[in-house]
């Protein structure tokens, strides 16, 4: 809540929930008197005397509010609304005790009133902006800023506020929803660089890497400087951008421009060693497919990638067809007698039943080898049958009796964690599977539970 508060201040939008913001505008007509004409009719008259009588209220009103009597206050308020609801000022100023109250709910209300009455008056969703931010309530801010901008004709304000709109935006990971207001301020101060920062990450968020491109290029050749603290952000989005357009040398060319600060933890993201590790977890917890894909990627970045030239190497010998093998040990097993080699040789097998995508036997496998010997890898990689043929109350259980029993090395317990969160992202309970992922982020795996932590936050906006 702080850093969006000091968004504002950075801004140059101090906005204040003093009574002077509230009630500047009214002094004057608080003491004024009323001098009716003699040309005036009954009517008018008549309203002109309500409309005096509201504003007396509201004078006691303001009186009992600095008397510290806010419900006093209140209360004179509602009298003088139900006198003279059209006058924006009196619900203003509610909203400004409301607001003393911390009753942002009461605040809201009153105000909205206001601006409804009024709807050019810009300081009134000012006002309601900061409220939103002390609620946290994002939407509401970026609405309120949008009328501001709608009602404001001074063009340095309608930047400013824009410029707050993808700030707030950016800073809360929803710049994907400020296409509307970058497409607005370029129309005013489309060269900044700063605009253009937003405007290509924008872009890359959306897929459009060639826009992005443009923009990142043309603020590059604006700011005329090597200084990394003003030019990573930009080179950044360059690299980012040819990286996702499978241009893996130019993406390597700007990435290491961008290797500042910041900056360095979301360039290792696009490095090989980084879905090489990824690539390992998935390895540990049987899923090769998803291995292989990883490792497609490292390979294209690097091609010398050693060590994921290795792990290739160990992931083909899995997918060799090995039926003659499964045949051997099946005539193996039923002559030997001890029943630890018996269950080492049933796990064996197991593994080649699920490589060999034949699940219902891997299955039946691993139940004749855990029958005769305690084995978490191979329990494991029965779970992860089941997780293949989509039983995935039985992967969860078969998991949990692993976590139970064994689960003290911290780098196994995370991958048996990991596995579980992907069980309880399937089934579609999101909050078991980010508890299962934060509590893997460990190791071998905490590239890849913390990947996943981000992708279901993304997915949750």
């Amino acid at each position: 809540m702080k850093n969006l508060l000091q968004v504002v201040v950075h801004l140059g939008i101090t906005l204040s929930l003093s009574a002077g913001l509230f009630l500047g505008e009214a002094k004057a007509q608080t003491t004024a008197k009323y001098e009716p004409k003699s040309d005036i009719h009954r009517t008018g008259i008549q309203i002109r005397n309500v409309q005096d009588r509201s504003q007396a209220l509201a004078t006691k009103a303001e009186a009992l509010r600095k008397q510290g009597n806010y419900q006093g206050a209140l209360l004179e308020y509602d009298n003088a609304i139900a006198l003279d609801p059209s006058n924006y000022k009196l619900w203003l100023r509610k909203g400004y005790i409301y607001s003393t109250l911390k009753d942002w709910a009461n605040a809201i209300i009153s105000i909205n009133k206001a601006v409804e009455l009024k709807n050019n008056y810009v300081k009134g969703y000012l006002i309601l902006l900061k409220i939103h931010l002390q609620n946290r309530d994002i939407d509401s801010a970026v609405e309120a800023l949008d009328k501001a901008y709608k009602y404001d004709t001074e063009v340095k304000n309608k930047i400013r506020y824009k410029t707050q709109i993808i700030t707030l935006l950016n800073k809360t990971n929803n710049l994907e929803k400020a296409g509307k207001h970058l497409q607005q301020i370029k129309q005013l101060a489309g060269n900044h660089p700063r605009i253009l920062f937003y405007d290509a990450k924008y872009a890359n968020l959306n897929g459009k890497h060639q826009n992005a491109i443009q923009s990142a290029n043309k603020a590059l050749e604006m700011l005329m400087t090597n200084d990394p603290q003003k030019t990573a952000v930009f080179y950044y989005e360059l690299g980012y951008a040819y990286h996702h357009l499978g241009k893996y040398k130019e993406a390597h060319k700007y990435l290491q421009k961008a290797n500042y600060g910041k900056y360095k933890a979301l360039v290792f993201k696009m490095s090989p060693t980084y879905y090489y590790k990824q690539a390992l977890a998935y390895y540990q917890i049987y899923q090769y497919k998803k291995c292989d894909e990883l490792l497609n990627i490292a390979l294209r970045i690097k091609p010398d990638h050693t060590s994921s030239h290795n792990l290739k190497v160990k992931l083909a010998s899995k997918q060799v067809n090995q039926i003659a093998l499964a045949e051997s040990l099946k005539k193996s097993i039923e002559a030997e007698r001890l029943d630890d080699r018996k269950a080492q040789k049933w796990a064996q097998l197991s593994e080649i039943y699920y490589k060999s995508q034949n699940y219902s036997r891997a299955l039946s496998a691993a139940n004749q080898s855990l029958k005769l010997r305690n084995n978490p890898s191979l329990a494991l990689l029965k779970a992860m049958t089941y997780y293949e043929i989509e039983q995935n109350e039985k992967g969860v259980s078969t998991i949990k009796h692993i976590l139970m029993t064994e689960g003290k090395n911290q780098n196994e317990k995370a991958k048996y964690l990991f596995a579980l969160g992907l069980f309880y992202e399937r089934i579609g309970n999101l909050k078991l599977a980010i508890n299962n992922y934060k509590k893997a982020v460990f190791g071998d795996f905490r590239y890849v539970a913390a990947e996943r932590l981000e992708s279901l936050k993304k997915e949750s906006i």
